[in-house]
């Protein structure tokens, strides 16, 4: 049985670990046994102990960092990544593992523990880093990922548009586009008790001026002046800033009664169930996992022509584009679904068939299986 270590830049079970979690729960335990590396102690480690999966928390930090975040910060990351990576090592040799597995470019402890222990390392990449999050590296670049593709066996990347964006720097040869499996599960163990309208639209995801929650609020005002039946579910909570500039544009538009906020929510699932299309309004989102549950969920959506959604929507079969920004162009796709129910229902159904086929869990274990197959050569 070959061990492999996999190591965790949170402690949630929020985008790039709910992938992981359904990574775990594909493998064959038969023949793998992970082991796990985390920062804190969060929601994950309920879902190790319900899988008995052994694992380490260890207090470490990321090798990327926001835009507006202070240098003096960045000196505090590197005293403790370098403070607690003999602990990370020796955890890693006390298991024994094979492989060391990463599961997001933001963090190093990883990579620099495979280069001490001489163990094959692989990066599982989750994000674009600036475009989708305003991430930068806390070592630069071009620095960071030349030293990431040296000692880095393969890369596995979210979508072809996050890989794209790496090619420059990281070999072809060393990577591989898998998609991640999505999983329905209590689809409607929450009853929703927000005020709902004729038509209404639900946007899943952190408020940050990259989701584009603007545009969809935008979009519901233009048809709420022409005397359309439409609302919207804003479903997430985030940056201050942003909300209040959500809300200042609701207050002068007048249209409180038609924007709804919903917080946050671990299970958004009867949200999507209850409203009649989803919104994926990022200007540069990485996979789109939310895009997919909505499909499983029979739902059409309409979402921006650009990142990874592209791969996702096929245009007139299980939803429709508009451009980024472009509000105007979302409000008239909108429309056309307020008038066209029968065809809106119809990609919905479309769209529910084509994701239960194409991101199932077995297919999503093969596919990572076929990487780990090569590095161990069995």
């Amino acid at each position: 049985m070959k061990r492999i270590c996999f190591v965790l830049s949170a402690s949630n079970t929020k985008g790039a670990n709910g992938a992981f979690i359904e990574l775990i729960d594909s493998l064959d335990r038969d023949r793998f046994n992970p082991y796990i590396i985390l920062p804190s102690v969060g929601p994950m480690v309920h879902e190790l102990k319900i899988r008995r999966i052994s694992f380490k928390i260890i207090y470490y930090k990321w090798w990327m960092h926001g835009e507006d975040s202070p240098k003096w910060k960045w000196l505090g990351r590197r005293v403790i990544n370098f403070a607690v990576f003999p602990f990370i090592c020796y955890q890693i040799f006390k298991w024994r593992c094979d492989i060391i597995y990463t599961n997001t470019i933001t963090i190093n402890v990883g990579l620099f523990s495979a280069i001490i222990l001489r163990k094959p390392h692989i990066f599982h990449v989750h994000e674009f880093g600036y475009e989708d999050h305003k991430l930068i590296f806390d070592f630069g670049k071009v620095i960071s990922l030349r030293l990431a593709n040296k000692f880095t066996k393969h890369f596995i990347f979210i979508s072809h548009a996050v890989a794209d964006e790496y090619s420059k720097f990281i070999e072809r040869s060393k990577s591989k586009v898998v998609y991640q499996s999505v999983t329905i599960l209590n689809k409607r163990s929450n009853k929703v008790h927000f005020k709902k309208h004729h038509f209404q639209c639900v946007i899943v995801g952190r408020l940050s001026e990259g989701k584009g929650q603007i545009d969809a609020i935008r979009a519901i005002n233009i048809l709420i002046k022409e005397g359309l039946d439409v609302g919207l579910w804003i479903v997430g909570e985030g940056d201050q800033k942003y909300n209040y500039l959500i809300e200042k544009i609701i207050e002068e538009n007048n249209i409180k009664e038609h924007i709804t906020f919903c917080g946050w929510y671990d299970n958004p699932f009867p949200f999507i169930q209850e409203g009649e299309v989803v919104l994926m309004c990022s200007r540069c989102e990485a996979f789109g996992r939310v895009t997919i549950e909505a499909m499983l969920m029979g739902k059409p959506v309409i979402g921006t022509r650009s990142g990874g959604t592209i791969e996702l929507i096929q245009e007139g079969l299980n939803g429709l584009f508009y451009t980024p920004t472009s509000y105007k162009e979302l409000a008239e796709k909108i429309k056309f679904f307020y008038t066209h129910l029968a065809l809106m229902r119809q990609m919905g159904r479309n769209g529910q068939s084509w994701a239960t086929r194409r991101f199932s869990q077995k297919r999503y274990g093969e596919e990572v299986l076929t990487v780990f197959k090569e590095i161990l050569k069995y």
